[in-house]
């Protein structure tokens, strides 16, 4: 891949993060907030979720679309597949592949592990709620989805020891991490 094709390669790849960020600033837009303090009942609280709107799950798949637009961008730069994950042993694993670049520090690999376990935890569970099968297989981060409760992610979410529930501040910060991983790819 010459450069130029490397380079568009992580444009796209940074468009769909920031597609993805986009969930963060309709729920921080003050117009947006003014709306949903007028419009849910004074007995409800004062959130999206008092009009019905799941922002948990959102920000799960969200989580989700991040690690697809890492994927993506590994698939089209010309990451290899061939090599398992030395920690959960698959060849599609974002932190695997990044890891085996061996071009990123130690806060760098620790996010990526963190992405790759989520996106397990959203997109194969039912909403971030942890089941046997989330538990009995290899995490990259077993201490933090296999511990006692209240566990602290490097977002700042909090795992119950059953289920992770992320708001908008915790999407920012992986939106934000995703989006300097891929700027060190240029």
């Amino acid at each position: 891949m010459n450069d130029l094709e490397k380079q568009q390669c992580v444009s796209k790849a940074l468009e769909q993060v920031d597609r993805v960020s986009g969930i963060c600033r309709f729920f921080e837009d003050p117009a947006i907030k003014g709306a949903i303090e007028e419009a849910v009942p004074c007995t409800m609280p004062q959130t999206a979720g008092g009009l019905g709107f799941d922002v948990p799950i959102w920000m799960g798949l969200g989580v989700v679309g991040l690690w697809s637009a890492l994927d993506a961008f590994l698939d089209r730069a010309g990451f290899s597949r061939k090599a398992k994950c030395t920690v959960c042993d698959r060849a599609n694993c974002v932190f695997g592949r990044f890891e085996t670049s061996g071009k990123f520090a130690a806060n760098r690999i620790s996010f990526l592990k963190e992405v790759e376990d989520l996106r397990h935890l959203h997109a194969h569970n039912f909403a971030g709620h942890v089941d046997t099968g989330f538990r009995n297989r290899k995490r990259h981060l077993p201490d933090a989805f296999m511990s006692p409760p209240q566990t602290a992610l490097s977002s700042g979410a909090q795992f119950d020891g059953r289920s992770l529930v992320l708001n908008v501040s915790h999407l920012r910060y992986y939106c934000d991490r995703a989006t300097e991983i891929l700027t060190e790819c240029y």
